[in-house]
């Protein structure tokens, strides 16, 4: 917001410069060719300045600075709003991430099933070990998909963090991970 008190400032000053001023000078001094004859002196001077003719320049200066100021709270309002944008966004990415997860857990394990079961017939002779191997990649698959989801669910914690201006503390929105 200094940006909003500077023009604050600026229009104030352009809006007080519109004010009649008051001037007063004064000057006091010692004369003579000894010290023992030598008496005071003094002048003073007062002015009043009215500024009439510079009307409307002044007038434009104040417009200008109400302008910049007008600019200045746009300006914040719009870094508001994209502040909220953001933490808005992230959370969302967040629970989307969150759901992407829990399914590739659930993958993970009906993958780990479907191995256990395709070992168990191979092991009883009702199958070959190509049914192994296939539920074998079918669990690695599960599992590259379980850790991207991590990746994903980590980098929306992240972006929350950024958004609310906290990424010098990650760690408590990774879990201390």
């Amino acid at each position: 917001m200094p940006l909003a008190q500077a023009a604050t400032e600026q229009r104030k000053a352009a809006t007080a410069a519109r004010l009649p001023t008051l001037t007063f000078n004064g000057d006091y001094g010692d004369t003579g060719t000894t010290l023992g004859h030598s008496h005071g002196t003094g002048s003073a001077t007062g002015t009043i300045s009215v500024p009439l003719f510079r009307e409307f320049a002044l007038r434009g200066q104040a417009q200008q600075a109400q302008a910049q100021l007008d600019e200045a709270k746009a300006q914040t309002s719009d870094a508001t709003a994209q502040v909220d944008a953001d933490v808005r966004d992230a959370l969302l990415d967040i629970a989307a991430a969150q759901k992407q997860v829990e399914v590739a857990r659930s993958s993970v394990e009906l993958s780990q099933e479907a191995l256990s079961e395709a070992q168990q017939r191979y092991a009883n002779g009702v199958s070959d070990n190509l049914a192994v191997s296939q539920a074998q990649q079918s669990v690695a698959q599960a599992n590259d998909q379980l850790v991207a989801s991590l990746y994903r669910h980590n980098m929306a914690k992240l972006s929350l963090a950024r958004a609310l201006g906290a990424g010098a503390q990650y760690k408590n929105y990774l879990g201390g991970k």
